[in-house]
């Protein structure tokens, strides 16, 4: 870590002591190596557009980007920020555009396009070491490196006390040590204004479910979705809540209500109807979901999680079978290490009756997502067809093992308890309305 950190913390302590140049000239020195590099080219932008001098930042901001595809929001506006102090508004705005849908780019797409300034890059020392231990702590804690993660977030958090990033990661860090009440404090210290507020919010529920507090988490949603100027993410948090509780109807009208707020973009609209097609699919109306799932691909036709719930729902009801599986394959093709996915393909290929190619795809699925009870009763059945049956009844235990749904359990236990032929053989019966008699 100090490879790397330390010398930004250095050149943040110079730009204290007024050598703003000096400082930015060392962390445009050659690095130790590509990771330390993405630190130090990015803090030397901030140091420079903190100086005054955004002309230089704004070239660093923007090899930063190559190849970034809209995901980096926080480097993004930093370069719409130069780009203004340079007078080039007109870029900035492109370069928003190009965002994926975020909080802090629509609030500073809103400030830019009302005239007034960006102001989202560090401004100084405090600011530039707490966004530095921002970073540092949310990579480290992709490492599990909880506790020191935690520290870095918590320092940042002293630093900047208005960086609402620091707070929610400190929020996450302490919930995932399951210390929920400290999250619930840290959390809470997202102010209601803030872009961030909405994240801030899920995060409140979610803790306030882990402590048995459901009712308020649910409350708390509900208000914030009705109050005046409700924004985006208080209905699609609130239709999450919904959706938790087996609420369908309110849930689909959450998100529809998210799909009529000024600031949904139309390429976002594509998660909402999403969103909607699901709720639909799980409370039984099948005609509105495949409505709201086929909305859901004209807007964005190269989503794999679509594709895949689409394709996979009409091959599980015996639906359109080839354009069933041209969806997953489709799919599998944008995501081929998504175990989900993988999973969803074998099953197609197992409903297809080409058993041997099934188990070679469930297993991968399996692999890839090992604590599935869907995906291991599915590598059990294509075990159970190639005469793998001592193979089969081990995947069905594993499969009770990760916490089925009660219909899959029961299932499961037939099986186990009769083999795969016997349990197959009552369901045809059961679908053509026979009662078996033993």
């Amino acid at each position: 870590v100090g490879s790397f950190a330390l010398p930004v913390v250095e050149a943040w302590i110079r730009v204290g002591r007024g050598a703003g140049e000096m400082a930015r000239a060392r962390l445009l020195d050659d690095p130790p190596d590509r990771f330390a590099e993405s630190y130090w080219r990015e803090h030397a932008a901030h140091i420079a557009l903190a100086t005054g001098d955004a002309a230089a930042a704004a070239p660093i901001y923007r090899a930063l980007l190559e190849g970034d595809e809209g995901r980096n929001h926080r480097v993004r506006l930093a370069l719409a920020e130069a780009l203004v102090a340079t007078g080039a508004d007109t870029e900035a705005i492109t370069v928003l555009g190009g965002a994926t849908p975020h909080p802090e780019i629509r609030r500073g797409t809103q400030r830019l396009t009302a005239g007034d300034d960006i102001d989202f890059a560090p401004r100084g020392p405090r600011e530039g070491m707490a966004t530095l231990l921002v970073r540092m702590s949310a990579d480290l804690s992709r490492e599990r490196s909880v506790p020191v993660a935690l520290a870095f977030s918590r320092i940042a958090t002293w630093l900047d006390p208005d960086d609402a990033s620091g707070w929610l990661l400190t929020a996450q860090l302490l919930a995932r040590a399951e210390q929920y009440d400290g999250a619930l404090t840290a959390a809470k210290a997202v102010g209601v204004d803030d872009p961030l507020a909405g994240y801030a919010r899920a995060q409140e529920a979610g803790l306030l479910r882990e402590l048995g507090r459901e009712d308020e988490a649910l409350t708390m949603l509900e208000t914030a979705a009705t109050a005046p100027g409700a924004r985006v993410e208080d209905h699609l948090q609130l239709g999450d809540a919904y959706q938790n509780a087996e609420r369908f109807d309110d849930a689909i009208v959450a998100y529809r209500r998210a799909l009529e707020t000024p600031e949904m973009a139309e390429q976002a609209g594509w998660q909402v109807h999403f969103l909607i097609g699901a709720a639909q699919e799980q409370k039984g109306d099948w005609q509105a979901a495949e409505r709201a799932l086929r909305r859901s691909l004209e807007i964005a036709p190269e989503e794999a999680i679509t594709l895949n719930y689409l394709g996979y729902t009409l091959l599980d009801r015996g639906m359109k079978q080839d354009e069933a599986i041209a969806l997953i394959e489709q799919a599998h093709e944008l995501r081929p290490t998504d175990g989900h996915i993988t999973d969803s393909l074998g099953w197609a290929q197992y409903r297809l009756g080409d058993y041997d190619t099934a188990v070679d795809t469930l297993e991968q699925a399996v692999s890839s997502v090992p604590d599935d009870a869907t995906i291991n009763d599915h590598l059990g059945d294509a075990y159970w067809q190639v005469g793998r049956r001592i193979e089969a009844r081990f995947r069905w235990r594993a499969a009770l093992d990760a916490e089925p749904s009660d219909e899959q359990r029961m299932e499961i236990v037939q099986k186990l308890d009769y083999g795969l032929d016997r349990v197959e053989a009552a369901r045809e019966l059961a679908r053509a309305g026979v009662t078996p008699t033993s």
